[in-house]
């Protein structure tokens, strides 16, 4: 037979079924109720409990009494008398209590209270008229000004918090999210963070919550303008669906791709994400090109973080020129593309494998990217990031997203080795030698990342390795219906010819018709408005 040794009772408790009857008082010495289903009674007195009286935890921590955890206790004595303030009535069973405060609550009110909180509030607030010197229950902001009250709850507000919605949906998650007035029922209530600032909440005070995710966010930044999501959901897309992309699929079949599993020895670069190629990768028996086996697998569509709408993968630039802006790291790039065709928005694919969290080797804490944006400095580069600032719940440090998809490893002119991305740690400086970028030849910082080859002593900053179109592949052609040669990628040199349209000196890169014998700047009017004349020929030379 299943016992039970309670911390109240001194004797062992037996298991009673609903079905076996207990014989003289069939009342409940926790709650006070008549006894019915299953129960726990001892044996040597009439002390009887129901089970879920029995189950109770010995503490709690309850939207009435916010300050200090409750403890569960039996009445001390018959002539004691204990009153329930929340009830006034007297306590004649259990009851948790605070010690320090002399707070009781009978457990039927203790049960009642919570599940009226955790269902969200449903009662008016009665506005005072008065300004009165108070700390609102909602955003726990401390001051005088006009309040809100709910008697039945006890709860007093600022006027403007009782505006807040009971319910809202917010782009990002696919959850209603529900006002709640206490954060009681969450696990270790000293390290919850909002999901949107991903800041610390004080679980005393409301906050957005949903139960299914164990979600939560402060009031001020579930309401933000740029948060709430006020149109009706589309059907979602999954984050890892694979979906037949036509882009992708004309991409393979103009390929004749075969995979293969060695290291190349030069700098080959992925036509998907214009990184420096490795195995496992497929190449293409008839051309140049080579493209990770994970690039190749990429989902025709996915949900990212950054952007509220679905994200289709283009195998060509939604741009005039082939070349599109990253709108998460800002670099130009001439790969794969995820783009947004409501709002012209796009994302490199290196980019779009970020998620909300990031586990990067240059931190030894995971990283979140918050949807309420920041202006902090990045620790990586020092440089101020508006936008797309990741952030460490444990320390101060901080990641710009276009420091945080920075390539591990880069090749450059200045070594013959592959140079490698370094971490400096903040607390560690050795003042026994100078540091210096051996590119620019400008003193840095010995905090920052950098750069390095061991074998060489070769460092530099990572802009000075990268230069300024890291993800742009030279050498890459296109075709352009309005010109009946392919055109290519081309980076400037010393004595690169003027533009042929303009007659200026070529800048960064240019697009070039070797048959034409002819080359425009990618960038600005040039390339542009020979687009816009449906031609690509600048000189009188026949093509």
């Amino acid at each position: 037979m299943e016992q039970l040794d309670h911390f109240i009772h001194e004797h062992p408790l037996a298991f009673s079924s609903e079905e076996q009857k207990i014989e003289g008082q069939a009342i409940c010495c926790g709650c006070q109720e008549p006894v019915f289903g299953p129960t726990y009674n001892c044996s040597e007195c009439n002390f009887v409990l129901h089970k879920s009286c029995a189950q109770l935890p010995t503490q709690t921590h309850h939207p009435l009494h916010r300050g200090h955890p409750l403890d569960l206790r039996a009445k001390p004595s018959p002539e004691v008398y204990t009153t329930c303030d929340a009830c006034s009535k007297i306590c004649n069973g259990f009851t948790y209590r605070c010690r320090p405060c002399n707070f009781d609550l009978d457990i039927i009110c203790a049960s009642l209270w919570r599940n009226i909180m955790d269902d969200g509030h449903q009662h008016v607030f009665i506005p005072l008229m008065k300004q009165i010197h108070f700390t609102c229950e909602a955003c726990g902001k401390e001051g005088k000004c006009k309040s809100s009250l709910c008697s039945i709850c006890q709860l007093w507000i600022h006027r403007e918090c009782a505006d807040f919605p009971r319910t809202l949906k917010i782009i990002g998650h696919d959850h209603l999210l529900k006002l709640i007035y206490s954060l009681h029922q969450i696990p270790h209530p000293n390290y919850v963070f909002c999901k949107l600032c991903y800041r610390k909440v004080n679980t005393k005070f409301a906050a957005y919550y949903c139960p299914d995710c164990n979600y939560i966010a402060h009031l001020y930044c579930a309401t933000h303008t740029n948060i709430v999501d006020n149109s009706v959901p589309n059907e979602a897309v999954d984050f890892v669906t694979r979906v037949t992309d036509h882009d992708i699929t004309h991409f393979r079949m103009q390929h004749n791709l075969v995979l293969c599993d060695v290291e190349l020895e030069d700098d080959k670069r992925c036509y998907g994400c214009v990184r420096l190629i490795s195995p496992p990768f497929y190449s293409c028996s008839l051309c140049d090109l080579f493209l990770h086996k994970s690039c190749n697998e990429l989902p025709g569509q996915k949900q990212h973080p950054l952007h509220q709408h679905p994200l289709t993968l283009r195998t060509n630039a939604d741009s005039i020129n082939s070349i599109f802006i990253c709108d998460a790291c800002g670099h130009h790039c001439n790969g794969f593309a995820y783009n947004c065709d409501q709002c012209h928005f796009n994302l490199d694919v290196y980019c779009s494998l970020i998620s909300e969290k990031l586990t990067h080797s240059g931190h030894k804490h995971p990283l979140f990217l918050p949807w309420i944006k920041t202006s902090e400095c990045c620790s990586a580069c020092g440089g101020s990031e508006e936008d797309d600032l990741f952030v460490c719940l444990d320390c101060n440090f901080t990641l710009g997203y276009t420091c945080a998809t920075l390539p591990f490893v880069a090749w450059h002119s200045g070594d013959d080795h592959l140079l490698s991305l370094m971490y400096p740690s903040d607390d560690v400086e050795d003042d026994s030698r100078d540091y210096y970028c051996l590119i620019c030849e400008e003193e840095r910082n010995p905090h920052l990342w950098f750069y390095y080859c061991a074998d060489c002593d070769f460092s530099a900053h990572p802009r000075c390795v990268l230069g300024d179109y890291p993800f742009i592949k030279f050498g890459a052609t296109y075709k352009y219906d309005t010109h009946p040669h392919s055109l290519t990628f081309v980076q400037k040199t010393k004595n690169y010819p003027p533009c042929d349209a303009c007659g200026e000196p070529s800048t960064d890169w240019s697009l070039s018709c070797a048959q034409c014998r002819i080359n425009v700047h990618g960038e600005g009017n040039c390339f542009w408005h020979q687009q816009e004349q449906g031609r690509i020929t600048f000189s009188n030379t026949p093509c």
